[in-house]
């Protein structure tokens, strides 16, 4: 007889409804800054935070959902996209008393003054979901609306409300993970044994997306916007 748990058993102790069992980057970054871990923003429940939330969705994307079902790119589960998570982050905002786009009330100034924000990978799963089903919308066309849309919502979301401090993590090497090595043939491997078209993938993205923030730099300079290089972590 086997049994088997809940994912966050060997850490955490307790079912967390994740993917993995144990932390999460977050969770280092929470650690790091001497901080509690980020409760999910679904379990907020009516309750405050005044160490953080955490908006992240398992499986989420950077390109809108009506993309994927317009272009019949479905995975067996249901996804959602950043736009979901901008959504919640603004609900949020509303019930601390900060609303509207470049709000300067006093309950909004103490949230976010000081506040970082943590984006995640951008465009992993988009590019992963229309492998998984071999679709025929293009890598540049996955990679375009990925950064733009991403972009766009850090912009409105973020940044015009006066956000000083976001970290924007690139891809890692995403030819070396599982799905991809699963995926990929003898004769597309590169130097260390990964999947060389789906590196070459994200190098790509990487270069795009690190060219889109060097403009928002230029078109927010109060606030300090960093490109976090898992590619040569």
């Amino acid at each position: 007889m086997s049994l088997t748990l809940h994912n966050g058993s060997t850490f955490f102790q307790h079912s967390t409804n994740r993917y993995y069992d144990g932390r999460l980057v977050i969770d280092f970054v929470a650690e790091a800054l001497s901080l509690p871990y980020l409760p999910p923003f679904r379990r907020l429940k009516g309750k405050s935070s005044d160490h953080g939330v955490n908006f992240a969705v398992a499986g989420s994307t950077a390109i809108y959902t009506k993309f994927f079902v317009k272009n019949n790119i479905r995975v067996g589960f249901p996804f959602q996209s950043i736009q979901n998570q901008i959504i919640w982050f603004n609900k949020f905002l509303e019930k601390q008393g900060c609303k509207g786009p470049l709000s300067s009330s006093p309950q909004c100034k103490a949230l976010l003054e000081d506040a970082l924000i943590w984006v995640g990978e951008l465009g992993a799963n988009d590019y992963a979901y229309a492998c998984m089903v071999k679709s025929s919308v293009s890598d540049d066309t996955v990679r375009k609306l990925a950064i733009s849309s991403a972009i766009a919502s850090m912009q409105v979301a973020l940044l015009q409300k006066v956000m000083k401090y976001v970290v924007v993590p690139g891809l890692p090497p995403t030819g070396c993970l599982p799905l991809a090595l699963s995926m990929g043939t003898n004769n597309d491997k590169d130097d260390i044994g990964c999947v060389k078209s789906v590196n070459d993938q994200s190098s790509t993205h990487n270069a795009v997306c690190q060219a889109k923030l060097q403009h928002l730099m230029k078109q927010f300079p109060a606030a300090t916007i960093a490109y976090l290089d898992y590619w040569n972590a």
